[in-house]
């Protein structure tokens, strides 16, 4: 509490912190696929630098957890790229929005065909 930088610089920190995690927990899916892996390592950056200012990124759990984000970010690679595909055509060209060529996205971000097919459409107007 006598350092008025410290506050500050948490005060910023927890800011951006919440910023990230709407970012990462509340995007629409075409969103998700093309920006979820920065909004991430965001998340994550973010996260690594309040542990640190805190003196807490050692601890056993902090180690975990960043790990455990780490995960998440290298499976959102993998399953970024064949979304990104599945759904770049869509995006791209205006061709009939078909069910069965968006199953992985589907799968992957755990929707409904509508939910998905009225994203791609609003992301075409």
């Amino acid at each position: 509490m006598k350092d008025p930088k410290a506050i500050n610089d948490m005060h910023n920190l927890v800011y951006l912190f919440a910023y990230k995690t709407h970012q990462v927990f509340q995007a629409r899916v075409i969103h998700q696929i093309i920006d979820q892996n920065w909004d991430l390592k965001g998340y994550r950056a973010v996260l690594n630098r309040i542990l640190e200012a805190m003196k807490l990124e050692t601890l056993p759990s902090a180690v975990k957890l960043d790990k455990y984000i780490e995960k998440l970010i290298n499976s959102q690679n993998l399953q970024s790229a064949s979304c990104i595909k599945a759904i770049g055509s869509f995006l791209r060209k205006n061709k009939p929005i078909v069910e069965d060529d968006l199953s992985n996205p589907i799968k992957t971000y755990q929707t409904t065909f509508d939910f998905l097919k009225s994203d791609i459409e609003r992301y075409r107007e």
